[in-house]
């Protein structure tokens, strides 16, 4: 039979083809649901991408609108203003504290650095805020686990240069 045949035999006899599709089923329970958990998937990710397209394009088309919302998060997360985010923005030049490197599109927003011995996680109380950071110094500083020690054993180590081997 050819395909369009099959497609018009299908279309006048729905209830058949169901019947069918069912004893299919029952006999081959397990391929039948890993072809229906491998459309599943399939549809997920289609429409993942749509979704992630669609975001793209309206992130594009509105930068100024998603690096105010970007900025409200963040800002609300640490318990402060934009206002003052702003502030602390203006003193420190619009740079880095540490490294000077300036805030980018490319590399995003500053990060807002606080005592993780005041408050741990993520957030703050807004009161711990020591300045804003760029992604990279934040992460170093996150990984000395903000020691002053290990700061300057990293700082004595890179001073001291390469070694007779």
């Amino acid at each position: 039979m050819e395909e369009t045949s099959k497609k018009s035999w299908a279309k006048r006899n729905p209830s058949r083809v169901n019947e069918i599709s069912k004893l299919w089923r029952a006999r081959n329970l397990e391929r039948a649901r890993e072809n229906g958990r491998k459309s599943e998937a399939k549809r997920r990710t289609q429409k993942h991408e749509e979704w992630l397209n669609k975001k793209r394009k309206w992130n594009a088309a509105n930068r100024d609108k998603c690096y105010l919302y970007s900025r409200r998060v963040l800002c609300k997360k640490h318990g402060i203003t934009i206002e003052i985010y702003e502030e602390l923005l203006r003193r420190q030049g619009g740079v880095c504290a540490i490294c000077k490197n300036p805030e980018s599109e490319r590399k995003g927003k500053l990060s807002i650095d606080h005592d993780h011995k005041c408050c741990q996680g993520k957030q703050s109380c807004g009161k711990c805020i020591r300045g804003l950071l760029c992604t990279k110094c934040n992460q170093a500083i996150g990984c000395f686990n903000e020691s002053r020690e290990t700061i300057v054993a990293a700082l004595n180590y890179i001073e001291k240069g390469v070694s007779d081997v």
